[in-house]
């Protein structure tokens, strides 16, 4: 996929309409369907982008890379608080307790871009996370399948 500066996008080789919308939402036309998105940055070389229908893809960056520092990405902080994707909260709390629904147990992010869940007594669960917009945490399961949590766009609950 390439996204450019013009609105347009090329993906496998086929042009198309690229428009935000929202800050972390865009909008793509190609080849006559119209899709939405949700999209964050985990670092600067990677990109979480997440369609209406929670299917998520991370782009891996090949052009080169603006500079930026590591901190930009360091979402620990900005991670703590309840959230929703409409259907269920969860909670990360500052102490690295974890709620969502009847599940409980711990989480802590462990480089950039991804958060690790222990749940009960599972093995850790890791998860690719980032941020569309400051009330916006998008998040997919490393590996599937994930009957926890899958795929996720959440907004901030206050």
């Amino acid at each position: 996929m390439e996204v450019r500066v013009e609105g347009v996008i090329v993906r496998d080789g086929v042009e198309g309409a690229f428009r935000w919308i929202a800050p972390g939402r865009a909008t793509t036309d190609i080849r006559g369907s119209h899709e939405e998105h949700t999209m964050g940055l985990i670092t600067i070389g990677r990109l979480l982008d997440v369609d209406a229908n929670d299917r998520a893809i991370t782009w891996t960056r090949v052009s080169p890379a603006p500079p930026a520092p590591d901190s930009c990405f360091d979402v620990r902080g900005s991670v703590i608080g309840r959230w929703t994707d409409g259907r269920t909260t969860e909670t990360f709390d500052a102490s690295g307790l974890y709620v969502r629904g009847s599940h409980r147990g711990t989480w802590q992010i462990v480089e950039a871009g991804a958060l690790d869940l222990r749940l009960e007594r599972s093995s850790p669960l890791r998860y690719r996370i980032a941020f569309a917009s400051p009330t916006t945490l998008v998040s997919t399961p490393e590996t599937e399948p994930d009957l926890v949590r899958g795929t996720l766009v959440e907004t901030r609950l206050p």
